[in-house]
């Protein structure tokens, strides 16, 4: 994974939310945790497509890891663009803060 000049300011942003985040989370017993969507489409070799989307999520997230983000903090999932209501970029990562009551604390 190489980050353009942007895109590391960028993570370097949303790793130290993430070091936020997780010190929240121990402060008021919290489980909120960043969720991961890699984007692909249904079209051609659906297979190729999972596993490149795939390691997508896990490049991302060795990333964040090595940045020193908790990976309890972390949930990720493949994404279909056709299940999606909304557009997307395909081959992307997209991420958000939620509540994740069904973690272990």
């Amino acid at each position: 994974v190489n980050l353009t000049e942007q895109q590391q300011v960028n993570f370097d942003s949303l790793v130290q939310a993430a070091l936020f985040l997780d010190e929240f989370n121990q402060m008021y017993q919290k489980r909120m945790a960043i969720y991961v969507q890699s984007f692909t489409t249904k079209s051609g070799n659906l297979d190729a497509n999972l596993k490149v989307a795939n390691q997508r999520i896990i490049a991302f997230i060795s990333l964040l890891e090595k940045a020193g983000v908790n990976s309890k903090l972390l949930v990720s999932q493949v994404k279909f663009a056709e299940d999606l209501t909304e557009s997307v970029n395909l081959r992307s990562v997209r991420f958000s803060v939620f509540d994740n009551k069904q973690a272990n604390p």
